[in-house]
């Protein structure tokens, strides 16, 4: 299986990132990686780990031995979590009907929704590119995942989405 390094080296060669400005990569699986790609005249790539990245600050505040982290929101964790299963064999059920798979994908869908808003706010990407594992599942969750950020970043503009 290609890295992700090798698949944004790969995407770089095709134009991908081309243009001046920030791309964001977001690698999810086991564990949640972000690439931050600074392109002007030569590209820069920052990597960074999200997995102890705190999502819920006021419980952190009120009870601080136990944080929640993004892994458990936003990676195969969340699955496993969530359902004691794998995302791979909850997308497999959900492709039989399993309505409880379905529901699970729409929550995930919901958390990455929330997830890319931050982003898109922080860094104001040109594109944010999903690879890893759980990128494989994209249509499971990818409805809910816009729908969120419609309704965070209301009218303003947030750049596009793409799996590589």
């Amino acid at each position: 299986m290609p890295t992700t390094e090798s698949k944004i080296k790969h995407e770089m060669s095709k134009g991908l990132f081309k243009k001046p400005g920030i791309y964001l990569v977001l690698e999810i699986g086991k564990t949640i990686q972000l690439h931050v790609i600074h392109k002007q005249k030569r590209s820069q790539i920052q990597k960074i780990a999200m997995d102890k990245f705190v999502v819920d600050f006021v419980e952190a505040i009120s009870i601080p031995s136990k944080p929640k982290y993004l892994k458990e929101f936003c990676t195969d964790y969340f699955f496993k979590r969530k359902t004691k299963t794998s995302a791979k064999e909850l997308y497999s059920q959900t492709q039989e009907g399993s309505v409880e798979g379905a529901e699970t994908f729409v929550e995930f869908g919901a958390n990455m929704g929330a997830l890319l808003v931050n982003l898109d706010l922080l860094y104001q990407p040109k594109l944010i590119a999903i690879t890893g594992s759980l990128a494989d599942y994209f249509p499971a969750w990818s409805h809910t995942m816009g729908k969120m950020r419609n309704q965070y970043k209301g009218s303003k503009k947030h750049c596009p989405v793409k799996i590589i």
